[in-house]
């Protein structure tokens, strides 16, 4: 996967639509869209014009349980943020692959 402008878009919409699998949803939209209306509309439809262009929806900028909750409650595929991880190195992520995996296993 790799990210896009929105620019790129614009200029060259079918080289986009060929080569992007995922829409990212601005970490700003995302963490204001709990307060902010306007930010809730923008969220809720680029998850739905990215499903009706068959792709997968990314919400970025996610730092609390409220904010993971509600792209989810709107469809939304994957969800990136501090709440989840802090960006970690190749060996750290596998740590915390093998802790998260550990930790389904004894909830089951």
């Amino acid at each position: 996967m790799f990210e896009i402008t929105e620019t790129s878009i614009l200029s060259d919409p079918e080289y986009a639509m060929e080569t992007i699998s995922e829409i990212k949803i601005e970490k700003s939209f995302v963490m204001d869209m709990l307060d902010n209306e306007s930010d809730l509309v923008i969220v809720r439809t680029t998850i739905d014009l990215a499903h009706n262009l068959a792709r997968k929806v990314v919400a970025e900028g996610v730092e609390t349980p409220k904010i993971l909750k509600a792209p989810h409650t709107m469809g939304c595929d994957v969800a990136q943020g501090y709440y989840i991880s802090r960006p970690l190195s190749a060996s750290e992520f596998e740590s915390w692959l093998a802790r998260r995996a550990g930790d389904e296993n004894a909830a089951a």
